[in-house]
């Protein structure tokens, strides 16, 4: 006897596809970040950007900027790319670079893909990873608000493979965190964070468009990782809206490319003239090896219209370093990425004398260093100092930290004007209105007061008609 076997139809899983809706509160997508934690007080931050607004250094850097833009073919400023990153930095141009208490190199914004995928869509699945960084701990700062944020990861905006939804989100938020929206005829409390809304532009982005060629060349490995070279610079790409070039440009800001060129550069230097500087084991017992960076921080910058990266270059030292890490704070660079300029961003490199290393002030001359004597000394400090004073691999001893509040506390007060309502049911200070309202009353004062001369005009010269009347009447009746 055959057992029968019934068949059981099991309908398949039924996959809900994501739909976008741009979501107007911007809390959708980023949170404050609370300074008054103890882990997150962000007192580092705000003193790298009190020393970037400080008026010296917004001087050099702007205007050595418009200067670069009137006179792009500069002989003496070193231009940056992944074609020659390897290259540009040597022996016989060090009066250019690493023997100056500071300099700028110029570097050339170039849509860097992937390895696995040359195309613009690479290029934006690169930038989904690392906008999911953008954390607590490796914010937004911007000075519209005077306030830093973090984003929101794994929302179904990165993770969905429609990169146009990313971009329009992207966009939005950028303009919210950049941009003030001034609508002319309503009264407006500039930088209310209670009540505020994204607008959605359109972001014209089509298969055509993600699968644009970004023309690098893999030409080499390193570490079993390869590196491009070539890639089509910005403002060479064809065939893409304005809108959709201007938000992938400013994505450069998270992808940090020009961060990974500049230390690639600086480590070709290095491995080139090991000779010069591995005479400094003789004298402290450890050797230059590389440089390193970390601790990237983003800044918004409103009131000049740029967007800003900044981090630290360290040299890294081999040797009895007694217990120390092998880490030594050398530069602080600042990247400024000109919003609406598409071919340059620009890396102005300082010597880092935050304490222990240095004193802590800023020399606004531009002078020539001995490089081996300043490393040599900068060692022997780090040496020096008490391995209980170190967390991790960085350096956190009280004068450090003492050092970073007095500047933070500066930078705290100088922008805490760019808010102006309140906050978390903090008060703040006072409100500040649209101009245009103030305008307009101003206007309607002046028309008030125009009617009013009018009418006393015309009242004056009504009784002074009839006063020449009257005068005229008691003349001919006097005749008779």
């Amino acid at each position: 006897m055959e057992s029968a076997v019934e068949e059981i139809n099991v309908p398949a899983p039924t996959v809900t596809e994501y739909v976008f809706k741009l979501s107007e509160n911007p809390y959708d997508y980023l949170d404050i970040v609370d300074e008054d934690e103890e882990d997150l007080h962000k007192d580092a931050e705000r003193a790298v950007f009190n020393f970037y607004e400080s008026p010296e250094i917004q001087k050099t850097i702007y205007d050595t900027i418009a200067e670069d833009i009137r006179n792009p073919r500069n002989p003496y400023t070193l231009v940056l790319g992944t074609e020659n990153k390897k290259t540009l930095l040597t022996g016989c141009n060090e009066d250019l670079f690493i023997k100056r208490s500071r300099f700028v190199i110029k570097v050339i914004n170039e849509i860097i893909c992937p390895s696995t995928d040359n195309f613009i869509n690479g290029y934006i699945d690169q930038t989904k990873l690392d906008w999911n960084r953008v954390s607590s701990s490796r914010p937004i700062y911007t000075t519209k608000y005077n306030k830093f944020f973090s984003v929101k990861t794994n929302q179904p905006y990165v993770e969905s493979k429609n990169n146009k939804n990313y971009l329009t989100v992207v966009n939005s938020l950028f303009n919210f965190l950049l941009n003030e929206s001034v609508e002319e005829d309503d009264f407006q409390v500039v930088g209310d964070l209670n009540t505020p809304k994204l607008k959605e532009e359109d972001i014209e982005f089509t298969d055509a468009i993600g699968k644009i060629s970004c023309k690098c060349q893999k030409l080499f490995y390193e570490s079993g990782v390869a590196y491009s070279s070539r890639c089509a610079p910005f403002s060479k790409l064809q065939n893409i809206p304005e809108k959709t070039l201007d938000i992938l440009h400013k994505l450069l800001i998270i992808f940090q490319s020009s961060a990974v060129s500049l230390v690639d550069s600086f480590n070709n230097y290095l491995n080139n003239v090991k000779c010069k500087y591995d005479k400094l084991l003789q004298t402290t017992g450890c050797k230059p090896i590389a440089f390193m960076y970390f601790d990237t921080y983003y800044y918004f910058d409103g009131n000049n219209n740029s967007l800003v990266t900044f981090f630290k270059i360290f040299l890294q030292i081999e040797g009895d370093t007694k217990g120390k890490p092998e880490f030594i704070p050398f530069y602080k660079v600042i990247n400024v990425y000109p919003i609406k300029k598409y071919d340059y961003s620009y890396s102005f490199l300082y010597i880092d004398n935050d304490p222990p290393y240095g004193d802590g002030k800023y020399n606004t001359k531009l002078e020539q260093i001995d490089v081996f004597k300043f490393m040599e000394t900068r060692i022997k400090i780090h040496l020096g100092l008490d391995v209980e004073n170190f967390h991790g691999m960085f350096y956190n001893g009280d004068d450090m930290q003492k050092y970073q509040k007095t500047k933070a506390i500066i930078h705290r007060e100088r922008n805490k004007a760019n808010i102006n309502a309140l906050i978390g049911g903090k008060h703040k200070n006072k409100r500040k209105i649209n101009r245009k309202r103030q305008a307009n009353k101003n206007k309607t004062k002046k028309i008030n007061k125009i009617k009013r001369t009018r009418k006393i005009k015309r009242t004056r010269k009504i009784k002074k008609t009839r006063k020449i009347k009257n005068t005229r009447k008691s003349k001919r009746k006097n005749k008779n």
